[in-house]
């Protein structure tokens, strides 16, 4: 018996056991597939080091479960590391998916061991868990492969063909900002204020079709480029009218958005909703609400000098669409 072993039970010097094992089969699975992706003939360098870099940091984790068994008085037992399953994956997405899979049992079996540490009283164990970041790491770990996994599957094609309307929506937006920005800026209704606040519209409405049109790309998609219908109408009988024409696009395109993100929710690309939500959506509503808010106010200090005093704030930079 170890002389500075002091309540540290059996089961969990065989978790530790366990786990070092597993961390060491992970790091030769990496290794194997780093060493794949290297073959002249697959010749992925990109996955190469990343993957060369993950096997690096499991050797690291088990030789950080190594000294602690040490510390604690424990005896390391080495048992056989199970060779890889397969050496050669047909696509980088096999691969993410196999190693999604291990990072997973990785993580189960950490928190088996965290829980035989509780059940024991070991709290020093169970502070080395979590205060060196294992349980931390492993679960943005497993983040980090369920993200890539969704980025080299392919959007589906229901998705595929709602984005590309997106992205004509987002342009067609652009075009009709485009116009009232010229039209207000014509000298003869020379209002700059409202000429500034929808150049800034049409370029907004460019830019979040130039990310849809990215986030496409990145997804394995194919853009499906549409003509862009022309405006309406190309003259308007006051800036009161122009925000609420732009006030009817705005809430026609969050329909659209919600449309495509019910449909990425019936395909269960949760990756697809998450960006939805978080880069487009969210923002759209608060651009219903602002708009909405310049209405009210037009409408209650009317055309003539209560618009000429509204379009002064606008070019004083009071306000914009997004």
């Amino acid at each position: 018996m170890s002389l500075v072993r002091q309540n540290f039970h059996e089961e969990c010097e065989a978790g530790i056991n366990r786990q070092i094992n597993m961390e060491l089969y992970a790091s030769y699975l990496y290794l194997a597939m780093s060493h794949h992706f290297d073959r002249e003939d697959v010749a992925l360098p990109g996955f190469r080091k990343f993957f060369a870099k993950q096997s690096e940091e499991e050797r690291e984790h088990a030789i950080k479960l190594m000294k602690y068994q040490c510390k604690r008085g424990g005896r390391i037992v080495y048992k056989d590391i199970a060779k890889p399953q397969k050496s050669e994956w047909a696509s980088g997405l096999e691969a993410m998916e196999t190693a999604l899979k291990i990072e997973r049992e990785v993580n189960d079996s950490l928190l088996a061991l965290h829980e035989v540490a509780t059940k024991h009283n070991d709290g020093q164990f169970c502070d080395f868990l979590e205060c060196t970041e294992y349980l931390e790491e492993q679960v943005d770990s497993i983040k980090q492969f369920a993200d890539f996994v969704t980025n080299l599957r392919r959007v589906g094609p229901d998705c595929q063909k709602k984005l590309n309307k997106q992205v004509n929506a987002e342009l067609r937006a652009s075009y009709l900002y485009l116009a009232m920005a010229q039209y207000f800026g014509n000298e003869k209704v020379a209002l700059p204020g409202f000429n500034k606040f929808f150049e800034k519209a049409s370029k907004e409405e460019r830019e979040h079709a130039i990310m849809l049109m990215q986030y496409i790309n990145k997804r394995g998609g194919k853009i499906d480029y549409m003509d862009i219908s022309r405006p309406e109408k190309t003259e308007w009988e006051s800036g009161r009218e122009a925000i609420e024409n732009t006030l009817g696009t705005e809430k026609e395109v969050l329909k659209s958005f919600l449309d495509l993100h019910e449909t990425a929710l019936r395909d269960n690309d949760y990756h697809l909703c998450n960006h939805l939500q978080t880069e487009f959506i969210t923002e759209q509503i608060e651009s219903i609400e602002r708009l909405e808010s310049y209405l009210t106010k037009l409408n209650r200090c009317g055309e003539g000098l209560g618009e000429f005093l509204f379009d002064k704030e606008l070019q004083n930079g009071g306000g914009s669409v997004h």
